[in-house]
């Protein structure tokens, strides 16, 4: 009974899992295309300012939510209801700190934004200024709330969060689309929709929190120093990671604004953002390897090790390779369905990121399994050169030689300084030979991804892909051939359940 109830609760999980990525993306994709059609890229390039603002106030989080399910999960198997209870206040404590740090930060950014950002036209910067005001107080209810969202998933109550999650979202876009209705487009009621999401979701999380853990209450008495210790230090490995990653993301438009103006931020906004949409699953897909590679590293199995290295290394070659090529294929199209016609730039960067990535793209599971391997040192020195080469090149080469030029410096670091470092440490620790990770890797994935962009090719001249339903026509018959091939040519039987790991993982860690 025990066993088919959680079975039952797992299955429920995945689904929803997938419902809410699903409808993130729907959803995200909507209210791009949706806004850049009522304002234009001059007007919208203002706030994408605003995400990229947004997305770092999220960092204070800082990864403390992954230690808070870790330890709730964990006292909640042990039945000890004290500790979750001093849990609980603990990381009320933490995040309530954060919120107003975010709050602090977000209406001082509101405030210096139309001096920062002179570009902007007027009217523009005036709403995106607004905007950014509501967003602070939207990312105060998104903080706060993440010590209940954490609990609720240290409780394997996923398919509630992502309940919540989808309403959220659904809200979100109903609030822009009814205040763009009537009263006009302006970026402001971006900000309103993002606060009346958040909103909703302290206040249904703290509902669902009620019902299922009736004990667990804001009882400031309970705050532990110990526990509050523990969720500061676990997962701090991560935190530099993530944030020299998401400063890397987050500069592109922000620099683009300063030397460009907005509508080349639109561009590099739009470009990166449909490039990492594929990337990202890679990118995603090589943590899989973590777990095995450090159970591997337990067994003290070197041989073993490589064999699986460069097993897993194919399987993201293949992703890579033939992901990067359907890019650069239907990537105009997409954007011509999604923003319209006229956004021939923002295909030039989606272009170059791709050129830039597919190498990176292809050696995630290498990076995976170094993690596994807990080699964070050398890790953390790449993030830390990625980002300081970066901040220092592609400023120089835009204001010395264009957009075109900036794009490349701001992505072409990382393709060469990732795919150089990572064949290194693989000699080093592994004892691997770099042309042997060549040769065992690449032979198969090339010849898939050749077949597979040559398809594409052929179906876009006999069928044209100018309205939607020919594009999501043609990109699925795209992604059969390349499933039947990656099954027959491009993995072996290892590979395979390797993939199956990939899509279980997935799934499960969203």
């Amino acid at each position: 009974m025990g066993g088919g109830r959680k079975g039952g609760r797992t299955a429920l999980n995945i689904v929803s899992q997938w419902a809410r990525h699903l409808c993130a993306m729907a959803a995200n994709l909507f209210l791009v295309g949706y806004v850049i059609h009522q304002v234009g890229a001059e007007h919208y390039g203002g706030w994408t300012v605003v995400v990229a603002f947004t997305t770092y106030l999220s960092r204070l989080d800082a990864g403390f939510t992954v230690a808070l399910q870790h330890h709730i999960a964990k006292a909640h198997r042990q039945g000890d209801r004290r500790l979750q209870v001093e849990i609980y206040n603990s990381a009320g404590v933490l995040y309530l700190a954060a919120a107003v740090l975010a709050l602090g930060l977000g209406l001082l950014g509101a405030a210096l934004y139309p001096d920062i950002f002179r570009k902007v036209p007027e009217v523009s910067a005036a709403e995106a200024s607004a905007g950014l005001r509501w967003v602070a107080l939207g990312m105060t209810a998104f903080l706060i709330n993440m010590s209940t969202q954490g609990v609720l998933l240290g409780l394997q109550r996923h398919a509630i969060r992502n309940l919540i999650e989808i309403s959220s979202v659904v809200l979100r876009v109903g609030v822009v689309v009814a205040l763009f209705t009537l009263r006009g487009a302006s970026l402001e009621y971006l900000g309103i929709g993002f606060l009346a999401a958040t909103l909703l979701r302290l206040v249904a999380s703290l509902v669902v929190l009620r019902a299922v853990a009736p004990d667990l209450r804001i009882r400031p008495a309970a705050f532990s120093w110990p526990r509050f210790k523990d969720l500061l230090t676990y997962g701090s490995h991560s935190l530099l990671w993530v944030a020299t990653k998401r400063a890397i993301q987050e500069a592109g438009p922000v620099i683009a604004m300063l030397l460009f103006g907005p509508v080349m931020a639109t561009y590099l906004y739009l470009g990166s953002r449909l490039a990492n949409a594929v990337g990202g699953l890679i990118i995603t897909g090589g943590t899989v390897f973590i777990p095995i590679a450090s159970s591997m590293t337990a067994g003290d199995d070197d041989a073993k090790m490589r064999r699986v290295f460069l097993r897993a290394t194919r399987f993201c070659t293949l992703l890579a390779l033939s992901g990067g090529g359907c890019l650069v294929l239907f990537g105009q199209p997409v954007l011509d369905v999604w923003v319209g016609p006229g956004y021939e730039f923002a295909y030039t960067v989606l272009v170059i990121v791709t050129a830039s990535m597919v190498l990176p793209w292809a050696l995630q599971a290498a990076d995976g399994m170094f993690k596994g391997m807990r080699l964070l040192k050398p890790l953390t020195l790449l993030s830390l050169t990625q980002l300081c080469v970066v901040l220092i090149v592609a400023p120089v080469l835009g204001w010395f030689a264009g957009p075109t030029w900036f794009v490349v410096g701001l992505f072409a670091p990382i393709g060469v300084t990732f795919a150089a470092w990572m064949p290194a440490m693989a000699a080093r620790h592994l004892a691997l030979n770099p042309a042997a990770l060549v040769r065992e890797s690449l032979p198969g994935p090339a010849l898939v991804a050749t077949i597979v962009v040559v398809c594409g090719l052929a179906l876009q001249w006999i069928w044209p892909p100018e309205h939607v339903v020919t594009l999501v026509a043609e990109c699925a018959a795209v992604l059969a051939v390349f499933a039947g091939l990656a099954a027959l040519v491009g993995l072996d039987r290892q590979s395979r359940q390797f993939a199956v790991d990939l899509v279980r993982s997935r799934l499960i860690r969203g």
